[in-house]
C-alpha cells in the first residue's frame, strides 16, 4: 500500500486530527510547526503544546501518522 503524500501544512493538520481523535486526548493538546509561526516549505519540523507528560500520546499519535503518509518535498 502506498502512503499518501502530504504537504508540511496538510501533515500538521493531519497529525492534530488524529490527535484528537486519541482516546487519551486532552483539552490544550496540539501539534505545531516548527519553528513557531512558520508553515508550508519554512517549517523544518512540528513540536507539541501541551502538557508535557503526556509525550507519549503525541509519539504514538506521530507514529501512527507516519505509517500511512510521508512529507511531500
Amino acid at each position: 500500500m502506498s502512503k499518501r503524500l502530504l504537504t508540511a501544512d496538510e501533515l500538521i493538520n493531519e497529525l492534530n486530527l488524529r490527535l484528537h481523535q486519541d482516546d487519551e486526548f486532552q483539552e490544550g493538546m496540539s501539534f505545531v510547526p516548527y519553528p513557531e509561526g512558520s508553515s508550508g516549505h519554512r517549517m523544518t519540523g512540528y513540536s507539541t503544546i501541551g502538557p508535557f507528560g503526556l509525550m507519549c500520546i503525541y509519539a504514538r499519535v506521530a507514529h501512527k501518522v507516519f505509517e500511512d503518509c510521508e512529507l511531500k518535498v
